[in-house]
């Protein structure tokens, strides 16, 4: 098949992108074109004799592409889009430098030859990158900065060279995510869960506690004791630049109120009927740091993520950068008042602590700073635990606005 760009639209064009895939999902090729000396391609598919093909067999995208790189004209015939096959789970993020944008995705595929589609889902705007490696893994760079909290769409096309510019492809890959806000945007979200606490109901606390189920802590006690922290999913605001940053445990300072007015622990847990309660001057002390990080919910109760790190750690350096530093003595959330000698945590929200250590149960046991309970297990969390629970996008008190994302506001 014959295909050529018309001359005034590709004036602005650096060069061309043509994807030509057969609606059998089978066979795909790509064609990338000097737009300043070529404005014609063609494009040969081996024929099957048994099976002839007409031009309505195919399904042709073509991309106009500046000297940035930046995707500025696109168009496609009206045959029904074929698609080839899908390369599961090969892209996923493997760094970030957050305050600059920029973001290094780590690809995994056979192939040597790769080009990659990356668009902005709210403004549409794409960029069309070419990269090579040796096959296998390949760490690419992403070499323009992403804007803040931001939902991004990758599309991977794998393939092998037949020629200049020519490629045979084999198969497809496709990858959402969403960057990380910046630490002005975690303050807005912080503002936003202090004034969602206005007017307060705060109790005494004296532990934090951990829901795993039993066999979970019996393999911990079968191997020394120690329970080791693990890198923080995705759950919560899909924008957190806690997430999948650092590592750390997860506890609970949430607590309910009787009809009499008496604070008790939720008798139901998701996670495991195996209850851990640990002292909380083990957490919040001289040698340790507080921050805000998340304000999210699931549709019903509100969450606040607070991080706990041991200070000077990588941790707490990390936390200083992204997040937002709480006084200990002095917050809307879980606080230590020192007249009374005790802590306290507002059951206006579910308040939830990451811990970023590891912790000798055994050595806390025989100190008495933490025991053991049980309780009724509700509900299968084991998808939410590993993956995490996303936020509820439609909340008006806990998502921040695009006018905000944009143009934050500190107060």
């Amino acid at each position: 098949m014959l295909v050529r760009t018309k001359e005034d639209t590709a004036r602005e064009w650096c060069k061309s992108v043509i994807v030509v895939t057969h609606r059998s999902c089978e066979r795909g090729m790509m064609v990338i074109l000097d737009t300043k000396n070529q404005q014609r391609a063609t494009v040969e598919f081996p024929d099957n004799p048994e099976k002839p093909t007409t031009i309505k067999d195919f399904f042709i995208k073509m991309y106009g592409v500046d000297a940035m790189e930046k995707v500025v004209d696109e168009c496609s015939t009206d045959y029904i889009e074929s698609k080839l096959r899908e390369d599961m789970e090969t892209i996923e993020v493997w760094k970030r430098e957050i305050p600059i944008g920029k973001y290094t995705l780590k690809i995994n595929s056979e192939s040597k030859d790769r080009i990659l589609l990356i668009t902005e889902v709210a403004t549409d705007e794409k960029h069309l990158l070419q990269c090579q490696s040796e096959g296998g893994t390949m760490v690419y760079e992403i070499p323009f900065p992403l804007k803040p909290a931001s939902d991004y769409v990758v599309q991977a096309f794998y393939g092998s060279c037949l020629g200049p510019g020519k490629y045979s492809l084999s198969a497809h890959a496709h990858f959402e995510f969403r960057t990380a806000m910046l630490q002005k945007h975690v303050q807005l979200l912080y503002n936003r869960a202090s004034e969602f606490c206005r007017p307060a109901r705060r109790c005494a606390i004296y532990h934090l506690y951990r829901n795993k189920p039993r066999h979970y802590f019996e393999k911990i006690r079968s191997r020394g004791g120690v329970m080791t922290k693990y890198l923080k999913n995705n759950g919560g605001d899909q924008a957190s630049p806690l997430n999948r940053s650092i590592q750390g445990l997860f506890f609970s300072a949430h607590y309910k109120y009787s009809p009499d007015g008496w604070p008790y622990l939720p008798e139901r847990s998701p996670f495991g009927d195996q209850r851990l309660h640990v002292a909380l001057p083990f957490f919040v002390n001289a040698n340790t740091n507080l921050y805000f990080a998340d304000f999210f919910c699931h549709y019903k109760n509100h969450h606040v993520t607070l991080v706990i790190t041991k200070a000077g750690s990588y941790s707490d350096q990390f936390c200083k950068k992204h997040l937002i530093p709480v006084d200990k003595r002095n917050n809307p959330f879980l606080y230590y008042n020192h007249w009374q000698n005790t802590c306290f945590t507002n059951v206006a929200l579910n308040i939830e602590i990451f811990y970023t250590d590891n912790i000798d149960i055994g050595y806390l046991i025989y100190h008495d700073y933490a025991y053991f309970s049980f309780c009724k297990v509700i509900g299968n969390s084991k998808g939410k635990s590993f993956i995490g629970q996303m936020k509820n996008k439609e909340c008006q008190k806990c998502n921040l606005t695009s006018e905000e994302i944009i143009e934050p506001v500190l107060i």
